[in-house]
This record gives C-alpha cells, structure tokens and sequence, in this order.
C-alpha cells in the first residue's frame, strides 16, 4: 500500500520582511547632507547586500527615515521603510550610526558668523536669478539650488534672519544602520 501523501501547506500572507536579525549592522551612506531643525525625508543607500532568512536587502537599496534630535554632537536618525532597486517597499526598525558606530550621525555646529554668510549667499543667488529671469519661480528654484547645500530648512530660516541660535549639520559620511527589531 502506497502511503497517503500530505497536502503542501501554503502561506495565507508572505512574511512582509527579508528576515533581518535584530542587532544586524548595514554599511550605509548619507549622500546629502541634514540637520538637526529638518524635518524633512532622510535617505540612506546600502552600500553592501544583506542577507535576511527570507531574502536580500540588495546594493543600492534606499532606507528611509526622519531626523529624530540631537545628542551630544551627532544627529538621531530613525529609519522605517526600505525600498529596493526594484521597488520593493520593505519595513524596517533601524537606528543610523556613525562610522564609529556610535549612535546618531557625527555633525557640527553651524552658527554665528557662518550663518551670515549663508543668508547673504543665498539672497544673492536669490536676487540674481530674480534679476535676470523677474518670476516667482525662478525665485524659488533658486533659492533651493542655494539652500541645498546645508539643507534646506536651516538656509530658508538663515536667509530670512530667522536662524535659531545652534544648528548640528551631519555633512554626507559612511555610515550604519543598526536594527532595532527583527525586519
């Protein structure tokens, strides 16, 4: 007599995540540069493939996150989303680290004199363009074109006078995620 053969089990829900251990470390960079008063969109790229129980977190995937604070020189970023090369959206725990994998991104102080000249070099990109083409949105492409470099919040509050009194600026760096839970 032939033995019954069981039926195959199928999953009702595909894990969502890759199966990333907690505590696993990904090699990251910051291509742009943040500061602790953005509150914009942070983008980190893996710089090397992860291996997870149920697939890879290729090369090239971007992680995405929020400026959380500040702590003693360094910038608190949050990351929660991955999106793969390919579009895979994947959730994620993380929290960035330096390359010293101390938490949080190293950055420096921006203020004082240096804030001045980021106002007058702003306005100046500002008025030039204004001048040469006279529209509000040659005005304001501009002006993003200038305030890139430092990020954005930071330069729109230094060209207006508005500048708080210590801003951290985490310049592009190498960098890692640590995983806070199991993605």
């Amino acid at each position: 007599m032939v033995p019954a053969r069981g039926r195959p089990v199928i999953l009702a829900d595909a894990p969502h995540g890759l199966g990333i251990r907690a505590g696993t470390w990904i090699e990251v960079a910051l291509r742009r540069g943040v500061t602790d008063v953005d509150s914009m969109l942070v983008v980190l790229h893996v710089e090397s493939p992860v291996r997870g129980l149920w697939g890879v977190l290729p090369m090239g995937t971007r992680l995405l996150g929020r400026v959380e604070g500040r702590a003693l020189g360094r910038i608190r970023i949050a990351v929660n989303e991955a999106i793969t090369p390919r579009g895979r959206r994947v959730p994620l725990d993380a929290a960035a680290f330096g390359a010293d994998r101390d938490p949080g991104l190293p950055a420096y102080v921006v203020g004082g004199r240096r804030k001045t000249v980021l106002a007058a070099f702003a306005s100046s990109v500002v008025e030039g363009v204004d001048a040469l083409i006279g529209s509000a949105a040659a005005q304001g492409s501009a002006q993003a074109a200038a305030l890139g470099q430092v990020g954005t919040t930071t330069l729109n509050a230094a060209a207006f006078g508005r500048a708080p009194r210590r801003i951290l600026y985490a310049p592009a760096q190498n960098a890692y995620v640590q995983t806070q839970k199991g993605s």
